[in-house]
């Protein structure tokens, strides 16, 4: 059916998950601070020999497997460049938008998160307009102040594949290009911007490395061209092998020459060469070659051999960097092996060296290297952590361990750290940049404290999955890589910050009670989260035996929420599904007996599902792409013979979805670079038909379906997509709208009718699907002003809407109220009909404590207005169906309390004119002859308290002729005797505490 890769990886795999699993054995489960994966899947690859020449490359190849000679990154990169081009040409200010051939319609929303940020790759600055930018994992540029405010994003709609580097490059013109690297496999892997970020173009001259091979490093000389260095390994098409290439351009990246190249047979591959140039310094641009050190040459590019000099041992990979000081040229190499980074120092521009000794940490990629340029014994590693040293790498001390961070993340560096760069501000002081998995940091010492500039607005969040609580899509909960397991409840129709409860990696997040309880998993453990909401239980059940994807599939049981099953793995061999089951706080298993490992040839369990229309119907895709089916709850499983589906994603694995609908059909899908990536069957997967109509060929990671079965959605490597099913066509999901990148995971609310997805670099998105209307928290209101009250109508006055005396702006902005809300209206023809006044309504929580203002209009009958004249006033920072005490206040009557606690939005209004209505009870209103409660006239000063004060005040303003008055009691628009006459009876009321300013 089609050729597949083999398996390269599996034996690396299968270490990963036995070295994890050694080092987590934390019991105590308020204790367990899970350690970044990342951060091991890096030094696990170091320490491979079987990975070593290619490292993380590989590791991100086994993620889309596809057959020999297939390129899957220049596939997702044409794909990328196609929908760019189109997306430029359309306008990027709607807001609402149709796709799919007019079958959905709706809007796109970010959610965020705007605090947890991920990785940042690399940064660049421009000082003199005080300007930070930032390249993120998820291929984003970012622009922000140098203290880390006003964060924005530049090229949403074009993400740049795999980033490593950026500069700042300055064009005759006078303008900056934007120069990105990437080392993404077999792509041409230099872009520029020269209208920041608008539009993008791919740099020619790298043929070799795009053919079979990836660019490692790149430098930019101070020279007046500012040369382009790029050392990559490339492909020696001549005698058919791989090789070490130097690239250099004197034309800002437009296009490159091959400098020369190095035989790998010879030389070593290209983790044992290293380049440096002084960010700010003469231009001299030096290479390192395993103990061999180069100064190029500034006229050919040509490297010209320094010196050899002595090392104890040649690692597995090599990094250079170094200072111009005073004239002398200080350089540093770094040997990494085995967990420890070897040190030596050249102090005479590369002619002698000496070791400086060592340092038990890894450099967590290229750029993870520093020096100081104003004291080269000052030189920074970044791996796990930060160490710096002070004395040329002679003895080093750890910055702060990654623990650390989850306490104070203002002040201490996150885990994994990409780059380290040293730059001086437009005085000339220095200050480094350290960019980590969790934002980017600024220190002004040498690294002896940092601040984090990334804590507002920064949104670059990697969201492995999320899962929105069914009956209340407010709340939301998200696996992040590095940045733990996470929850808002403010999700709805916002961008928000997310709070971390744990640390480490999550995904696969199922819930068999719609959200109230949670499973997930982690590399190593699945979690139990029982009150979700408030996360106050946590549960911990560690992987059993071997076998387990990176992190494997859970589905939920679909009639016991305490319930999960964990797609394993075993005890004893093979691969079984695990049921776990949450009782008196802890967790028991039971391993089933099938074993799915013979049949499957010999792979994991890469996904599991169940139909909602008979749950005896339960299905099982391998991560191979083979399938097998149940008719009887899993007691027995039938293998789909003569079928290869698609291969899945080293992270999860495949995904498979029942419909909802129909029983027996089931979508699955994985990698398509060789083959369909989705599939339908419509006998329980005896038999499957591709479905790949529109689809690109490319990744799809996870799917999920509408309620009635019309639409299938995908979350891809090249954004979302969604499946018609009536037409058996894919269309593209982004639009203009959603930003291009990776998209790890989906998730249909039905309740809500949203499309929520997550992706690798800009948090979660979600698609709100009209014609549903997402909820807003919405107080209905009737409350009485008793100085404007007429009981032979039983209705207020509106004299001041129809002399046009009302203000078109709310009037809270002032003492004692400061209310610094903008409601306002353009003209007096917008006020509603029958409009008395403004009024000023508070939500509060159980504790009487205030949560949200707004003003509104207080209409003759009672009820309070929303601006467009609806009844009832929206609070869109509420959570929807929660419950809150409701404050109404006006200019001069005394204000109120609920006495009891509203569920917004609440059909009927909370009714301030019945008895017992107001917090403190009837003494706090005024009785009127109807028998309904109206609040007192007479407040001048809106204290609370009706004293001498306000008499004083509405002396002073006795007969004035102002028609807008605080003495106006009886709001006729004059103030006279018979103001006073409203005031004198109750002139000694107190408010309630609540109210009183």
């Amino acid at each position: 059916m089609k050729a597949k890769a083999s398996y390269f990886l599996a034996t690396c795999m299968l270490f990963l998950a036995l070295f994890f699993i050694s080092q987590q054995k934390i019991t105590t489960p308020t204790k367990r601070l899970p350690a970044p994966m990342d951060d091991i899947q890096e030094r696990v690859a170091n320490e491979d020999k079987a990975r070593k020449k290619q490292g993380r490359k590989q590791w991100i190849q086994e993620r889309h497997r596809a057959a020999p000679g297939v390129d899957w990154e220049l596939m997702d990169l044409k794909t990328r460049f196609a929908k760019a081009q189109k997306r430029q040409k359309q306008s990027n200010q709607k807001t609402v938008e149709t796709l799919a051939n007019g079958n959905l319609t709706g809007e796109w929303r970010e959610i965020g998160s705007n605090n947890q940020s991920g990785r940042i790759r690399y940064a660049d600055v421009d000082v003199n307009n005080n300007l930070l930018y930032c390249l993120s994992q998820g291929g984003n540029v970012w622009k922000g102040d140098l203290n880390g405010n006003n964060w924005q994003v530049l090229n949403d709609y074009f993400r740049i594949p795999s980033p490593l580097m950026m500069h700042l490059l300055d064009q005759n013109s006078g303008g900056k290009r934007l120069l990105v690297g990437s080392s993404g496999w077999s792509i041409e892997g230099i872009y520029f911007s020269d209208d920041e970020g608008q539009s993008w173009n791919q740099t020619t001259g790298l043929s070799d490395v795009a053919f079979y091979g990836y660019i490692r490093q790149v430098a930019v000389a101070n020279d007046a061209d500012q040369t382009v260095y790029v050392l990559a390994r490339g492909w020696d098409m001549a005698n058919w092998t791989s090789v070490v290439q130097l690239y250099r351009s004197t034309n800002l990246g437009t296009s490159f020459s091959k400098v020369t190249e190095f035989n790998e047979s010879t030389y070593g591959s290209v983790e044992h060469f290293s380049i440096w140039t002084a960010y700010d310094g003469s231009g001299n641009v030096y290479l390192l070659n395993d103990n061999n050190i180069y100064l190029v040459d500034n006229a050919t590019g040509m490297p010209n051999l320094i010196s050899t000099f002595t090392v104890s041992n040649t690692r597995d990979q090599i990094l250079l960097t170094g200072a111009e000081s005073n004239g002398t040229t200080y350089l540093y190499a770094l040997y990494n092996g085995s967990g420890q980074s070897d040190i030596y120092r050249s102090t005479d521009g590369g002619n002698t060296w000496n070791s400086q000794g060592n340092v038990g940490e890894y450099p967590f990629s290229v750029y993870s290297f520093a020096c100081s340029q104003a004291d080269p014994d000052k030189i920074y590693l970044g791996g796990l952590d930060v160490y710096r040293s002070y004395n040329g790498g002679s003895s080093w001390s750890i910055v702060n361990s990654w623990g650390e961070y989850y306490g104070s993340p203002a002040t201490k560096l996150h885990a994994d750290i990409p780059a380290i760069q040293v730059f001086n501000d437009a005085s000339g002081n220095e200050f480094d940049l350290i960019s980590t998995d969790g934002g980017i940091y600024k220190s002004t010492n040498n690294i002896l404290s940092v601040s984090n500039l990334s804590l507002d607005g920064l949104r670059v969040s990697q969201y492995y999955t999320s899962y929105t609580k069914r009956d209340n899509y407010n709340i939301l909960y998200t696996g992040s890589q590095d940045q733990g397991y996470q929850r808002t409840l403010g999700a709805g129709n916002n961008l928000v910050n997310f709070t971390q409860v744990l640390s480490g990696d999550y995904a696969q997040m199922v819930s068999g009670d719609g959200g109230s309880t949670l499973w997930t998993a982690y590399p190593g453990f699945v979690m139990y989260v029982g009150n979700a909401t408030a996360s106050s239980i946590l549960n911990y059940w560690d992987f059993v035996g071997n076998g387990y994807l990176w992190i494997p599939p859970l589905m939920e049981d679909p009639n016991a929420p305490a319930s999960v099953y964990v797609g394993g793995g075993n005890e004893t061999g093979g691969a079984h599904i695990f049921r776990l089951t949450r009782s008196g706080g802890s967790i028991s298993y039971v391993e089933e007996a099938y074993d799915f490992w013979p049949e499957s040839g010999s792979t994991r369990i890469g996904a599991m599902g169940y139909s909602k229309i008979d749950d005896n119907y339960r299905y099982v895709m391998m991560e191979n792409g083979h399938f097998f089916h149940s008719t009887d709850g899993g007691a027995n499983w039938t293998y789909t013979t003569a079928f290869d589906g698609p291969d899945g994603f080293y992270l999860f694995g495949t995904t498979l979805v029942p419909s909802p609908t129909e029983l027996g059909t089931v979508y699955i899908g994985g990698s398509g670079y060789s083959n369909p990536a989705a599939y339908r069957s419509t006998n329980h997967g005896q038999t499957f038909t591709p479905i790949n109509n529109g689809l690109p060929n490319t990744l799809i990671n996870k799917m999920d379906i509408n309620d009635d079965g019309t639409l299938l959605f995908a979350a891809t490597d090249v954004g979302p997509y969604v499946y018609v099913v009536a037409e058996n066509q894919w269309y593209p999901m982004d639009g203009v709208s959603a930003p291009d990148q990776v998209y790890w995971d989906v998730d249909f609310v039905n309740s809500s009718n949203l499309v929520r997805f997550s992706s690798d670099g800009r948090g979660v998105w979600e698609f709100a699907i009209q014609p549903a209307v997402t909820p807003t928290a919405t107080a209905k209101i009737k409350v009485l002003l008793e100085g404007c009250y007429d009981t032979s109508t039983n209705l207020m006055n509106t004299n001041l809407l129809t002399s046009n005396n009302l203000p078109l702006t709310q009037p809270y902005d002032i003492a004692p109220w400061n209310y610094t809300g903008t409601e306002s209206i353009n003209t007096a023809a917008d006020f509603p009909a029958d409009v008395v006044d403004w009024v000023l309504v508070e939500a509060r929580d159980a504790n009487y404590d205030i949560v949200a203002t707004r003003a509104a209009f207080l209409r003759n009958d009672g009820e309070v207005l929303e601006l467009d004249g609806s009844e009832g006033v929206q609070f869109p920072s509420l959570l929807f169906n929660a419950d809150y005490h409701l404050t109404v206040r006006h200019r001069n009557h005394l204000a109120v309390v609920s006495s009891n606690m509203s569920t917004l939005s609440n059909a009927s209004s909370y009714d301030f004119t019945a008895a017992n209505s107001t917090l403190g009870g009837n003494p706090q209103q005024k009785a009127l002859l109807n028998g309904s409660y109206a609040l007192y006239a007479g407040d001048y000063n809106a204290d609370g308290i009706l004293s001498v004060n306000d008499y004083n005040g509405y002396a002073s303003q006795l007969a004035t002729a102002i028609p807008y008055e605080d003495a106006d009691f009886n709001l006729d628009g004059n103030v006279t005797i018979g103001d006073f006459n409203l005031y004198q009876p109750h002139s000694s009321v107190i408010g309630v505490r609540m109210i009183r300013y």
